[in-house]
């Protein structure tokens, strides 16, 4: 079974931008975040973005190597339930239309 490579995912955080596609996906969804005014959307959003691009960073700065490559098959499953979800998600609004 191939794996997800963790580093390469978590560089992707860091490193292109990944963190802020991961955090409009997210807080898209998330009622609380909607609820905020436009002002605090911005922020809330410039400081998780920063956050969430810091750890993994640190994750890859600081982590063994044979941890994340333990870590490869679960993370695989996750990533994988969580995109299939949302890939269902996604057809059963279009389908609906």
């Amino acid at each position: 079974m191939e794996t997800l490579n963790i580093k390469d995912v978590l560089i992707w955080l860091y490193a292109s931008g990944g963190s802020s596609a991961v955090l409009s996906v997210v807080f898209e969804r998330w009622d609380k975040f909607q609820a905020l005014s436009p002002k605090d959307k911005e922020y809330t959003f410039v400081y998780y973005s920063i956050f969430l691009s810091l750890c993994a960073w640190m994750v890859v700065s600081w982590v063994p190597v044979e941890v994340l490559n333990t870590l490869a098959v679960p993370f695989t499953i996750v990533v994988g339930v969580l995109f299939s979800a949302l890939f269902g998600k996604t057809v059963h609004k279009i389908d609906n239309q």
